[in-house]
């Protein structure tokens, strides 16, 4: 009897589980038709037919599959949706379809659900009638992960907040399409990337608890300039319709650089709770408990903007691109181990005079080509404590680091959001590890009779830059720059996919250790051609790279045979060095000076690519040394011109005089190794003639200023600081212009190990031996067809071009070269496909003659 009664028990268990694997058995979903059955049932395990699956005003509104605003929500719990290879396509017409209603594309509103790498991308500009979201991440302990999201559609467009946020004070009437909003308790975002094409936020956070985001990579639309707003006079565009006039009660102000997105990720106060009721909020909750790690955030309005909720809230590891304001946090918050650059906004700011004690380790990227007054950073409140790194060998621009003041913002002119700006800076602890000065200010202004002051006192300043102190009875040391010249630690990584969390970021923070556990190791798919890079932002002479491999005994082989190169900012090649044992735990290899801004790494077999670290360091040249080149000496190649003598105030004996034609010269060369190179122009001119650099054939430096003098004898100097590699060097000065170059006196030069060089056998000659020929002088050169569409042929037969000599140019309207070639037989076909329709000139030159046609593309 208790043998039966034990072999009873086991065929019930048996018969349970056999029931609960039926239940969780995974389904194949093949329609939208279908996916609506499925999102309101509890433990489902689903995967969705991969395909691309449109959304429009067909399927929407009453009486069709999607009848609700909210289109498709997920009120099911313990359920996990497979979205791989699905693409969920929403033509923007249908965000009128519901009236004058919030339209949510998405929302996931039950409990411990997983959605996974789903594809929702709006088709169209249309602007919703009231506002529109595309994903609610609702409820309790919800994900989604390996979502791509492009967000486009609303109104205006174009003008950020300056004529409102769609709240009080708004002068054009916003319809906002924004990404996720996350509310409930425990919901968590997870590899994802957003790409942001309308006004709204992109991640925003309004009552949502103990919310963790990671891996999120969200893009902004290019940013745009006030002056160009203000160019729209007399357009009867939507900004001069209403005259201009911003929301903070005056005119755009010129000279500022602006996002057309709202934040990219935002935390609010607080909003409804949305968990645990299905039908609507009923509790008020406040903010909570966020984390968000490994992100980038690209060309939004605030990268970071955390200054409201409470508990914990920290961002560790993540960057800031191109926004208008890298980080700025709630009172006791952490900002660790991220970086941003100063292009168009602050790298850190405080939001308010009462934020203390928080604790920020931020590193300031490379910020060449800025735009607008802004500071570099702003630190007001108390107690806070602050570091700022970077591995800029020298201030890129004039930018500082303020405790206390005035803010340089568009949006706090005039009085306007006087809590935001003015504030005191006191007790805090700066360590500034950079060459970018600190100012600690204190002043008063008085505005429509109220008196603003401010004052930096009793903090605590260790800072490389220099320091101004205006402030009271702050302590001030300095130091000298213990900058890393580590060059990645301030890049940005990408690689070819994401397995496991391994983000790129991870193998550029620093951490060299190779143990999977530690989270310091990236991650892609098992693929054919696996690779990771890291972008340097600008040309960089490169010396020493260090590969970290992961080293887990089960893993570390698969970086077997890699391949390391160094690409320049034009995409090319300039150096690369194959590895086929396994790094252990790491190799190094030195790329000689080799001018780069990518530096990638290629997986040669089929495996997941895991790196643990990859370090880059800056080359270390030779001193630089100085020399000149005058016409008629050493390095001197020639001029498409003459070499003069009838103006006075030249210093050797005589100036290059080129021909006023487009593409006209001057030639040089000169020798040096890898490095910085300093090209100054002493000339003269009586009308603005734009010039290129062009070094070996390469544009390094684009329409270079050589303004007018006013007079032929009246001199003055040009220069440009270029990177260049090392060996012998041909340098030309090209008009971009009809009107040819200035008179250039001399060409100095200030590079590495650098001196004057002979020049090429087809080095270009003065004048006296060019002819330049007329359309008409020589009708046996054939162009054709032209107009051309695609492919134009250029031939010499009958003609007297020097072959090995005939260089082929072509420019646009504006002056400058878009294509390039050489001759190996007497034709050569150029491919247009890439060059816009318009008019174009073709310059054909073997230095000895010049012949310019006209060509028209189709």
């Amino acid at each position: 009897m208790k043998k039966q009664n034990y072999f009873s028990k086991f065929k019930t268990l048996l018969f349970v589980c056999l029931i609960s694997s039926g239940l969780n058995a995974q389904t194949t979903i093949n329609s939208l038709t279908e996916l609506k059955t499925y999102i309101t049932q509890d433990n489902v395990n689903a995967v969705m037919t991969p395909g691309t699956y449109v959304i429009n005003s067909t399927i929407t509104g009453t009486g069709n599959l999607l009848p609700d605003p909210i289109m498709f929500e997920f009120t099911g719990s313990n359920s996990t949706y497979d979205f791989t290879g699905v693409t969920f396509e929403f033509n923007t017409e249908i965000l009128n379809d519901y009236g004058n209603v919030e339209v949510v594309e998405l929302r996931i509103y039950g409990d411990n659900n997983v959605l996974k790498n789903l594809t929702m991308e709006d088709i169209g500009t249309d602007a919703p009638r009231k506002r529109a979201r595309a994903i609610h991440l609702d409820g309790l302990n919800n994900r989604i992960e390996g979502f791509h999201i492009t967000v486009q559609g609303s109104y205006p467009y174009g003008y950020g907040d300056l004529f409102g946020k769609g709240g009080t004070n708004t002068v054009i009437g916003h319809r906002k399409h924004s990404g996720i909003l996350v509310r409930g308790d425990g919901n968590h975002i997870k590899d994802c990337t957003m790409i942001h094409r309308s006004y709204g936020h992109g991640i925003f956070i309004q009552g949502g608890k103990n919310v963790l985001i990671e891996g999120v990579y969200m893009e902004g639309d290019d940013l745009r300039t006030t002056d160009d707003v203000l160019a729209e006079a007399g357009t009867g565009s939507p900004a001069d319709n209403v005259a201009f006039m911003t929301t903070w009660g005056y005119t755009v102000p010129a000279g500022y650089m602006f996002s057309k997105q709202e934040d990219g990720i935002r935390t609010y106060a607080s909003a409804g709770l949305y968990s645990n009721d299905k039908t609507g909020a009923t509790t008020t909750s406040s903010t909570e408990n966020v984390t968000i790690k490994n992100c980038t955030v690209k060309r939004m309005r605030g990268a970071y903007s955390l200054a409201f909720g409470g508990g914990s809230i920290s961002v560790e590891n993540s960057s800031a691109i191109e926004c208008e304001g890298g980080f700025g946090i709630i009172s006791g918050g952490l900002i660790q181990n991220c970086s941003a650059d100063a292009k168009y906004g602050m790298v850190y700011g405080n939001a308010y005079n009462t934020n203390k004690n928080i604790t920020a380790d931020i590193t300031i990227l490379n910020s060449d080509g800025g735009y607008g007054p802004h500071q570099l950073a702003y630190v007001g409140g108390s107690d806070n404590d602050i570091t700022f790194r970077s591995s800029e060998s020298y201030v890129s621009q004039g930018r500082k680091i303020q405790l206390a003041g005035e803010k340089n913002d568009m949006r706090m002119l005039n009085g306007v959001n006087p809590s935001q700006t003015r504030h005191n800076s006191s007790s805090n602890t700066i360590v500034n590890e950079s060459d970018y000065p600190i100012l600690l200010d204190s002043g008063s202004v008085t505005i429509d009779s109220t008196t603003y002051t401010w004052d930096a006192s009793n903090n605590t300043i260790q800072s490389c830059g220099t320091v101004t102190d205006n402030g009271t009875s702050n302590t001030v040391s300095t130091t000298s720059c213990g900058t890393s010249s580590n060059l990645a630690l301030n890049g940005v990584a990408s690689q070819s996919s994401l397995d496991h969390g391994g983000v790129a970021s991870r193998a550029i923070d620093g951490n060299t250790n190779g143990k999977w556990s530690n989270n310091s190791v990236t991650h892609t798919l098992s693929e054919s051609g696996a690779w990771w890079q890291v972008d340097l932002g600008s040309d960089r002479a490169i010396g020493d790279i260090s590969i970290f491999n992961r080293t887990d005994s089960c893993c570390k082989a698969r970086l077997s045979d890699f391949t390391v190169s160094v690409i320049s900012a034009n995409g090319t090649t300039v150096y690369s060095q194959t590895f086929t044992s396994v790094p252990d735990p790491s190799v190094s290899l030195n790329a000689g000076g080799a001018i780069g801004k990518i530096i990638k790494v290629d997986l040669n077999v089929t495996n997941p690519l895991s790196l643990a670290e990859v370090e880059v360091y800056e080359y270390e040249g030779p001193t630089p040394t100085t020399f000149t080149i005058q016409e008629n000496t050493t390095g001197f190649c020639g001029v498409e011109g003459t070499v003069d003598s009838n103006n006075t105030g030249y210093t050797g004996t005589g100036f290059s005089n080129t021909t006023n034609t487009l593409g006209a010269g001057v030639d040089w060369s000169i020798d040096g190794v890898a490095g910085d190179y300093t090209f100054v122009w002493r000339y003269a001119s009586t009308s603005n003639r734009a010039a290129d650099l062009i070094v070996d054939g390469n544009t390094v430096a684009s329409n270079i200023a050589f303004n007018s003098t006013g007079v032929w004898t009246s001199w003055t100097a040009q220069y440009v600081t270029v990177n260049l590699g090392a060996g012998v060097k041909d340098v030309r000065l090209e008009a971009v212009t009809s009107s040819g170059l200035g008179n250039i006196d001399y060409l100095e030069v200030t590079g590495p190990d650098s001196s004057t060089a002979s020049c090429p056998s087809s080095s270009r000659v003065a004048k006296s031996n060019v002819e330049i020929l007329e359309s008409e002088s020589n009708n046996n050169l054939l162009v054709y067809p032209n107009p051309v569409s695609n492919n134009l042929t250029v031939s010499l037969k009958n003609t007297s071009f020097d072959i090995n000599e005939t260089i082929v140019k072509i420019y646009n309207v504006n002056g400058q070269k878009v294509l390039e070639s050489t001759f190996t037989n007497e034709e050569v076909n150029l491919v247009l496909e890439k060059l816009n329709k318009g008019m174009y000139i073709l310059e054909l030159s073997d230095g000895k003659q010049i012949k310019v046609e006209k060509i028209f593309k189709l």
